[in-house]
């Protein structure tokens, strides 16, 4: 008992400073547990995850410890216990240092390998031994030790700090290399290449369209060239899939794992998945975070991606491209030649014509000026464009609403949506073409995504005339809505005959990122993708060999780069199909090869708050995300 005792009547102001230096020590201690755990190098900034954890850890346990404290303290007068103050604090301390240390050994193993710069790991080690010094001085020490412990949190506060807030040089593929496109961009003679994302296309539902004569420009492509089932990945979102067809790397390597991301208020970069820092009460601390609206989900943007992207390896080389609506491409990066972000549709002209500002919608920044018109607004979605889809009544089209409610996930509320969104890619994939064209002599290398197909899918297909008979919906409904997804192929179809004539002689390909099967989903079967059925590829043109192949989404990066004589990166998940190449081609064009194009830090660009949300509310009502 009475090594537990202290002087009678200390201040309740020193035992209030005991308590909140330990929890300095503790919530420093934390989070360089967190930082190590998570390899986490200080490139996030404004702020990098280290600091803003550092803060939030120190205030929570401070809450903490002023309650504990103060209870004890309390406690202590009341029951004429002078020692209970120092049992309570000496408990917290010491159960803090031992059960931290045991139960996150294996990460405090990982001290010596943390990432640059070189002193980031041995301040992580300095701090974290001062702080467990800290730790045990406040529980064992007597009052006339106290100046030697401030002086040490002084000391722990500087290393604690600079470890996980120290910045490093951004070894960015892009934006440092590339920054802004080159003053000399020229056509070169390499071929040129019209790349088609349909996303949803399944060869299950093509081939019956295409037997009717109902998707004539597919079909060409089939007949002339390449084709086959293109193996998928999981999950099967979209943005995953497109960003890994556009990079040629799984989603842990570059890093799209979703429709949103969680992201810490403040830091950049998002928040990597978080695996359990224990003892610490980490859990305790991301939930009340998470209930403030500290963590949150952000819309997936071009700036987490941690991998260059086909436009991106076109810049180094000094080759033009488009990109037009591709998943994940807002803000728009610089390109040679034109990108219009995903965003763009959020970025409607009002309906007077005039136009919002916009933030790094398109790159080049002015050209959305000129861009912006081809918008297709929800509203402005006619009685007869619908009519092609639905059979429904002229009561019933004006009731559609021009933007979708969560919760209704019926082709009748999203309609307008899903058609205008199509028709706005349509239109900037022709005018992006045609610009092109009048500054270079000829189109640039495009590429496009129509999400048309997907989203009719996902609404309308257990209602079609393509349907399984036996999960095909009532005979009412297929009436009603029987040719929605076969028009949404034949708008695409069109559109892809638009596309080819206006981009000239070159090689066209054409990808989707899954097909479709029927699932069960509680009582009901419904069709979807979460097995990971294949998607379609065709390609044909002046250096396309023709016939059946089987390739993955890996491939495709791989064929537009031995298309384009860019370099091969050997740390691509991918392989060059020669199958799909003339014999002509491959004896003329030499291959190259690279490395690798490198890895950045990811980052994660806020939106405007009214686009944010609106786009959350728009995946919700989709059912993308909760």
């Amino acid at each position: 008992m009475g090594s537990f005792s202290a002087p009678p009547r200390v201040p309740v102001g020193e035992w209030a400073e005991r308590y909140l230096l330990a929890a300095f020590f503790a919530g420093t201690a934390a989070t360089l547990v967190f930082v190590v755990r998570h390899q986490l190098p200080p490139v996030q900034g404004p702020l990098t995850f280290g600091l803003a954890m550092w803060a939030w850890w120190v205030l929570g346990y401070a809450a903490v410890a002023a309650a504990a404290g103060l209870g004890a303290v309390l406690l202590g007068r009341s029951a004429r216990l002078s020692w209970v103050p120092r049992a309570v604090l000496a408990g917290a301390c010491l159960t803090t240092v031992v059960a931290g240390a045991f139960t996150n050994r294996g990460a405090l193993r990982l001290l010596g390998r943390l990432p640059p710069p070189p002193r980031f790991g041995p301040c992580c080690a300095a701090a974290l031994a001062l702080c467990a010094a800290g730790l045990l001085l406040v529980a064992l020490s007597r009052r006339r030790r106290w100046p030697r412990m401030v002086a040490g949190a002084a000391l722990a506060a500087a290393v604690g700090a600079f470890a996980p807030g120290v910045r490093t040089a951004d070894a960015s593929w892009a934006r440092a290399a590339t920054g802004a496109p080159p003053d000399r961009i020229l056509m070169t003679p390499a071929p040129r290449v019209l790349l088609v994302g349909i996303d949803g296309a399944d060869w299950a539902f093509m081939e019956p369209l295409m037997a009717r004569g109902l998707l004539p420009n597919l079909a060409r492509l089939r007949d002339q060239g390449a084709w086959g089932p293109l193996r998928t990945i999981r999950p099967t979102l979209s943005p995953v899939v497109w960003t890994s067809i556009a990079t040629g790397k799984g989603p842990n390597r570059h890093g799209i794992t979703g429709f949103s991301r969680p992201v810490l208020r403040g830091v950049d970069a998002p928040l990597p998945p978080v695996r359990p820092v224990r003892a610490f009460g980490f859990a305790w601390l991301r939930g009340g975070l998470e209930r403030a609206g500290q963590i949150y989900e952000r819309p997936v943007t071009s700036d987490m991606r941690r991998v260059p992207a086909f436009w991106t390896i076109a810049l180094r080389e000094r080759s033009p491209v488009n990109v037009v609506t591709w998943w994940a491409t807002w803000p728009a990066e610089p390109v040679a030649g034109t990108l219009v972000s995903d965003r763009i549709y959020w970025w409607a002209p009002r309906p007077d014509g005039s136009l919002p500002p916009a933030d790094r919608v398109t790159y080049p920044p002015g050209a959305y000026a000129d861009l912006a018109r081809h918008v297709v607004r929800s509203a402005d979605v006619s009685a007869g464009q619908a009519r092609r889809f639905l059979d429904v009544g002229a009561a019933e089209l004006a009731a559609m609403p021009a933007v979708a409610e969560p919760g209704h996930d019926d082709i009748m509320s999203q309609f307008r949506y899903f058609f205008s969104a199509f028709e706005t890619s349509r239109r900037l994939a022709l005018a992006v073409v045609e610009s092109g064209r009048r500054q270079y002599g000829s189109a640039p290398d495009t590429l496009v995504l129509f999400r048309i197909v997907d989203k009719t899918s996902h609404t309308s297909l257990h209602d079609s005339e393509l349907a399984d008979p036996s999960v095909q919906s009532p005979p009412a409904h297929v009436r009603r809505f029987g040719r929605v997804v076969s028009e949404a192929y034949r708008a695409v179809d069109a559109a892809l005959g638009e596309l080819t004539a206006a981009f000239g002689d070159g090689n066209v390909v054409v990808v989707s990122d899954h097909g479709f099967r029927p699932e069960r989903h509680g009582g009901l079967v419904r069709y979807n993708h979460n097995q990971a059925p294949d998607g379609v590829f065709l390609a044909a043109g002046p250096d396309i060999r023709g016939g059946r192949v089987e390739l993955s989404i890996y491939d495709v990066l791989p064929l537009l780069l031995r298309l384009k004589g860019f370099p091969i990166a050997d740390d691509l998940e991918g392989r060059v199909p020669e199958e799909v190449l003339t014999a002509e081609f491959l004896r003329t064009h030499a291959l190259r090869r690279v490395a690798g194009y490198g890895e950045q830090e990811g980052q994660a660009t806020a939106d405007s708050p009214r686009v944010e949300s609106e786009i959350r509310e728009r995946l919700r009502a989709l059912g993308y995300v909760q």
